[in-house]
């Protein structure tokens, strides 16, 4: 039999739950052996993350439903009203990234607010939602993709953004930008004459071959 999902209500116990749980936590991390401290941090880290991809989704909803609009603000300013951590930073990459889910005059139900999902922005936004990457670094890969796209094919941009957020999630966004000086120095070296196809302006997205 099918498990029937969560109502929001019951979503929102389980979180306000979660953080009572959370809350006072170090006054019982005593208890903890060393492998346990492994694992409770484990656990805290999922959290957070779904945390933190839910103020996406929540902030897509607002946008979609008008109620930023209502409210006389734009999105950042809304995040930071009503998520006050995001005031010390981070509200301008959660707006960002609920912007590309609920674009202006477009209700957001839960899809991606008309997003090709193979697109760029699609493939990114489903990424922050799902809690596989941050805002922050699904920002950067947006910008990253958007100095690179004029280089590269439309058909090998979907392998592009998600080789870069695969890359980000293990080592930051910063190695996104160390990514980019290479991959154009590539670029510059290729007159369409590469011994094997590489996917820019030429067939993969990025190319180690020796060049004729």
């Amino acid at each position: 039999m099918d498990m029937q999902p969560l109502s929001l209500v019951e979503r929102r116990s389980r979180v306000e739950a979660a953080r009572e749980a959370l809350t006072g936590i170090t006054q019982v991390l005593y208890q903890c052996s060393g492998p346990e401290l492994a694992e409770v941090l484990g656990v805290v880290d999922a959290v957070v993350a779904q945390g933190v991809a839910a103020r996406v989704a929540i902030t897509a909803e607002a946008l979609g439903r008008g109620e930023v609009e209502a409210a006389g603000v734009n999105a950042t300013a809304w995040v930071r009203d009503h998520a006050p951590s995001l005031r010390q930073g981070g509200a301008a990459d959660v707006a960002t990234i609920a912007g590309l889910l609920a674009p202006a005059h477009a209700r957001w139900g839960g899809d991606a607010g008309g997003l090709e999902a193979d697109s760029p922005e699609g493939i990114v936004a489903d990424a922050v939602v799902s809690a596989v990457v941050s805002p922050g670094l699904g920002c950067a890969a947006v910008r990253e993709m958007t100095r690179l796209g004029p280089f590269l094919l439309d058909e090998v941009k979907p392998t592009v953004v998600r080789s870069m957020l695969e890359l980000g999630a293990a080592w930051g966004s910063g190695m996104l930008r160390r990514l980019r000086p290479r991959l154009l120095a590539q670029l510059s070296r290729c007159s369409g004459n590469c011994t094997i196809s590489c996917g820019v302006r030429c067939t993969t997205w990025f190319c180690d071959a020796s060049w004729t």
